[in-house]
């Protein structure tokens, strides 16, 4: 949105010399909605399984909030540097 504003406001001011026009012009805002967070019994799942795999690949699903059919995709090409 804020870019259209933008194109528009050059528009009227540079293109058709008329910034009175431009001037009218505002943004308007959205709604800013909370995320969905996990309940109580939902985060126990993350920890019900015993295989470090599994629960890494639980947390970094719902962390990165990919959905059930993404998780099988991931892949590990190389260490984190950082952490190196």
């Amino acid at each position: 949105m804020t870019m259209i504003v933008s194109a528009l406001r050059f528009f009227f001011t540079h293109t058709l010399d008329r910034p009175e026009l431009a001037r009218k012009l505002v943004r308007t805002g959205h709604a800013r909605k909370l995320p969905v967070v996990l309940s109580i019994d939902e985060v126990k799942l993350l920890n019900a399984t015993t295989c470090l795999k599994h629960q890494a690949a639980l947390s970094v699903a719902y962390g990165a909030g990919l959905r059930v059919t993404e998780v099988p995709a991931l892949k590990v090409d190389e260490p984190d540097p950082v952490a190196a």
